[in-house]
């Protein structure tokens, strides 16, 4: 199973009814981000800029599609997909929260983000032991470039961040899918994580994880169960609950 870095909890002040999100697209000085070199090559220059925005927050089943590799459905790698992340917030709370974003990197003329550059290469960030220091370089360099504010009322204002690093996730210390802290501002993952669903290689993120990591940012512990990091203190609730394997 994924396995996580920890998690710190803050007190959390009630949920708005909209959020808006700032997804942040990062690469390594010695990794860049994934090139499809595998036919029928869907992304010959990388994940687009939609791929990820429809991913996380379409709306109108524009991120569904059940047929097994469908040349039509929405997935880079014509994976099964259920919906979006916004999709799945909006079902939950039977309307009351809608989340918004967009990846805030400017795109090239493939409609690909220009990933910005991070100061270190992948293993400083591996072996580091700081688990979100790809999230804090990530937000700081968004921040200079101009992509994102900390000052409520600027346009580029947004309440919660998104970093996508560049490759997969080996989950070892630094390089581990995690929160900033449960009511915390940003989460971190790779653009690819897991397998398909269809049991294929490494595949573009799905929304599940995402999903899983934007609860803690809106105050929701892990459910795991065992005394698996910080959690509820329960018996874990295994697939039927998004906090723990569901």
């Amino acid at each position: 199973p994924l396995q996580k870095a920890p998690i710190k909890g803050r007190a959390v002040s009630s949920i708005p009814s909209s959020l808006r999100v700032a997804v942040i697209c990062v690469q390594f000085t010695d990794t860049l981000h994934y090139l499809d070199t595998i036919y029928p090559r869907t992304r010959p220059y990388g994940y687009r800029k939609s791929d990820f925005e429809n991913e996380l927050f379409s709306t109108n089943g524009a991120w569904f599609d059940t047929t097994r590799n469908d040349i039509n459905s929405p997935h880079p790698e014509r994976d099964r997909v259920y919906g979006s992340m916004r999709d799945y917030y909006y079902q939950m709370s039977n309307g009351q929260l809608t989340i918004t974003g967009n990846v805030v990197n400017p795109v090239d003329g493939n409609g690909v983000p220009r990933w910005i550059n991070l100061p270190h290469p992948w293993a400083y960030y591996e072996y580091n032991g700081i688990y979100t220091q790809i999230g804090q370089d990530a937000v700081t360099l968004a921040g200079d470039s101009g992509y994102i504010s900390s000052r409520q009322g600027d346009t580029n204002y947004y309440d919660k961040k998104i970093v996508i690093w560049a490759g997969r996730s080996p989950q070892t210390s630094g390089l581990s899918v995690c929160a900033e802290g449960v009511g915390g501002t940003f989460f971190q993952m790779p653009e690819r994580l897991g397998a398909s669903i269809d049991g294929g290689n490494v595949a573009f993120m799905h929304m599940g994880v995402a999903a899983h990591e934007f609860g803690h940012l809106l105050g929701l512990y892990d459910q795991y169960g065992g005394g698996f990091y910080v959690d509820c203190g329960c018996s874990s609730n295994e697939s039927f609950d998004l906090m723990a394997w569901g």
